[in-house]
């Protein structure tokens, strides 16, 4: 170590260690009062309090969510012979509510499954799916 840096590590370590401990924090003295303390304030059960949440409305505007487990996992999910929603697993995909017609395709071993569906508004349908041959 360079003298130098030996001296202002020195100092550090001294001034560190010589600290002064902070003041103490006064504590509260008991009081005796002849008063009894108020009650709490009584809670009316028909008036919910001020501070009461409304429940949150999730607008789907018609919309559901599919989750699609194939196994083995599907490389191609097409929904009404259109969109080609990629491969396997899907999660909370969403998808227009009602019946709708999902192709599965698996390029080895080579296996195409067709499978209806019924997706239900605001909600979550959960489809699992045997691609072997």
């Amino acid at each position: 170590m360079l003298p130098g840096l030996r001296a202002m590590a020195f100092a550090l370590v001294t001034a560190s260690c010589t600290r002064e401990a902070p003041p103490a924090v006064p504590t509260p003295q008991a009081t005796t009062s002849s008063e009894a303390p108020a009650p709490p304030p009584s809670l009316d059960a028909a008036e919910p309090p001020p501070h009461a949440v409304e429940p949150i409305t999730i607008a789907t505007n018609g919309m559901g969510f599919l989750t699609l487990l194939c196994a083995p996992a599907c490389d191609q999910v097409v929904i009404d012979g259109g969109a080609d929603l990629g491969a396997s697993p899907r999660f909370q995909t969403p998808i227009p509510a009602g019946k709708h017609r999902l192709t599965l395709r698996v390029t080895v071993p080579g296996a195409v499954k067709i499978v209806a569906v019924d997706i239900h508004e605001g909600e979550t349908t959960v489809v699992r799916v045997d691609m072997s041959p």
